[in-house]
């Protein structure tokens, strides 16, 4: 519990500052994706979301879990601001201000960690303090997750807790095991690494930069994320209010074409050129190479062929070894939103 009101008060101040990039060794690159998009949605409208008196009201262990890949805890997380979206150009002082204005509002979400099976943690949370949790060295407070010493990349989930998904309590259950999921076993059988949550967090990375697209209308920006060129389009569009309720892998098929794919269903809700928010399901279809096979951590903003921090991670060409990133070579690429 104490572990997970530290990292909630990480977030909640790189989400205020409006930017996420020193909480970012605490949580996986789809939670960072998703923050960094939410922000950019406000910043889009000429918005940042200003807050006062926020804390945590509760913080209750729901489930335990494991799997041959990974522990999993929930944590039911109830915290209270006020909180209001201002104009950018105010002040931090000014924007506290009209935050101060705000009613108090209280609110509940089902925050997950993930650590790989198998991992112990060191003394203390060298991830909070500031250290790698694999070899203890310090680390820079930025948005750097690889440790310049030992070279781990530790929001990866491979050598301590990381935020891996934060979920709607009325969309929230237990994990599903594997053998729920039609074609994970087989894939999992050629591709030992792979597991549900990465499939996941890798869809949920693809979603958010896809709703990104659709606002911002650059594509460039999107292109890594495709398996094809010019697909699926992003057509721009005036989105506001955007919110993922859940991102649950529900089906994987092998082969089809020389592409592995597998299907993510995406619970999301969403204000459509100033409309009221409206819900949304839609399925996600990732597609990747069939002789690919995964690194086996939730981090996939780094250089699949040669694990280098990419100096942006929406490059179409990692800028250490050259390789094309998009296409489905080497990771899961968007085919499809149904």
């Amino acid at each position: 519990a104490q572990r997970a009101q530290g990292v909630m008060a990480k977030v909640n101040e790189a989400w205020v500052a409006g930017n996420m990039g020193p909480a970012r060794r605490l949580i996986s690159d789809g939670v960072y994706v998703r923050f960094q998009a939410q922000l950019m949605l406000l910043k889009s409208q000429g918005l940042r979301n200003a807050m006062a008196d926020w804390s945590v009201v509760a913080c209750d262990l729901l489930a335990a879990e494991a799997d041959a890949k990974w522990d999993s805890v929930h944590v039911k997380m109830v915290g209270q601001a006020r909180d209001k979206d201002v104009p950018a150009t105010l002040s931090a002082e000014a924007a506290a201000a009209e935050a101060k204005r705000a009613p108090l509002v209280r609110y509940e979400e089902v925050w997950s960690f993930l650590r790989k099976r198998g991992s112990k943690s060191k003394n203390g949370v060298p991830a909070l303090e500031g250290r790698c949790p694999n070899c203890g060295a310090d680390l820079p407070v930025s948005d750097v997750v690889r440790c310049e010493f030992c070279k781990a990349v530790v929001n990866s989930g491979e050598h301590d807790w990381v935020l891996a998904e934060i979920t709607q309590p009325e969309e929230w259950r237990p994990w599903m095991t594997n053998a729920e999921i039609s074609g994970l076993a087989e894939l999992q059988a050629k591709d030992p690494a792979v597991s549900r949550q990465e499939l996941e967090d890798r869809a949920s990375v693809v979603f958010w930069k896809w709703i990104d697209a659709r606002v911002t209308g650059q594509r460039t920006r999107f292109e890594r994320f495709c398996l094809r060129p010019g697909q699926p389009p992003a057509d721009q569009q005036r989105l506001a209010q955007v919110a993922v309720g859940s991102a649950e892998l529900v089906d994987v098929t092998l082969g089809q074409d020389g592409l592995d794919r597998c299907q993510i269903e995406v619970t999301w809700s969403a204000s459509f050129d100033g409309d009221q928010p409206q819900n949304q399901v839609n399925h996600v279809v990732l597609g990747r190479l069939a002789t690919a096979t995964s690194k086996g951590g939730l981090n996939s903003l780094d250089c699949p062929n040669c694990r280098g921090p990419l100096a942006d991670s929406d490059l179409a060409k990692c800028n250490f070894c050259g390789e094309p990133l998009a296409g489905g070579k080497h990771e899961w690429s968007l085919e499809a939103v149904l």
